[in-house]
């Protein structure tokens, strides 16, 4: 079996926002629905150029990076020698190198990105972006906890809206966790972007 939890609710067009928005890429729906100026998370940062993008569009009074930041104990990853990727550094110290030029705007936090996010007090965040793990359970996990992070008018942007990684057969649970988000209420879909090999960003407001 591809992925394990196959028993989830689909999505109707009540939970679709009046005047959702369907975008080319995830650039471009940050670019016009995300809040400029304000306080951005991203959980799971990687090499940091989503993180990059986020920073110079959105230009965030604070922008918190959450991972694990042990990407670098992987020999491989996509494709690329990881110390080719974090040019022979630790993922954490990659990072900071490269956003050292923002002083205190940029914060890294390391560790479990549900548990990260919970050290935040409520109603925190303009924008959240989560790239974390991408099985059910944290997935799940990270969608409740942001809930409760996110200010009233603030927006959840979910990465990887996809079942099953194509190119690794790994099931996913972000589609799963997200529909049973919406459907359980106090939620509905604003915006859908394209990726490619349909690694999807799905975004979400309070209705």
């Amino acid at each position: 079996m591809p992925y394990t939890h196959t028993q989830f609710p689909g999505l109707t067009q009540q939970h679709i926002a009046e005047g959702a928005r369907l975008f080319a890429d995830r650039q471009a729906l940050v670019r016009a629905l995300a809040p400029r100026g304000g306080v951005v998370t991203e959980v799971g940062v990687a090499a940091g150029d989503f993180s990059q993008f986020i920073i110079e569009t959105l230009q965030p009074t604070r922008f918190y990076a959450l991972d694990m930041f042990d990407m670098h104990k992987h020999p491989v990853i996509w494709g690329r020698p990881s110390s080719e990727l974090f040019d022979n550094k630790t993922q954490l110290d990659y990072f900071r190198q490269r956003f050292a030029h923002e002083g205190s705007r940029v914060e890294t936090r390391v560790g479990m990105s549900a548990g990260l996010l919970s050290a935040f007090a409520d109603e925190t965040f303009d924008f959240i972006y989560i790239d974390a793990a991408h099985d059910y359970e944290n997935v799940k996990q990270d969608a409740q906890v942001s809930t409760r992070k996110l200010k009233r008018d603030g927006l959840i942007v979910f990465n990887d809206y996809t079942i099953i990684d194509v190119f690794s057969l790994e099931g996913y649970g972000v589609v799963q966790a997200l529909n049973e988000l919406v459907v359980a209420g106090g939620w509905q879909v604003c915006g859908f972007a394209l990726q490619h090999s349909m690694f999807c960003d799905i975004a979400i407001r309070r209705a």
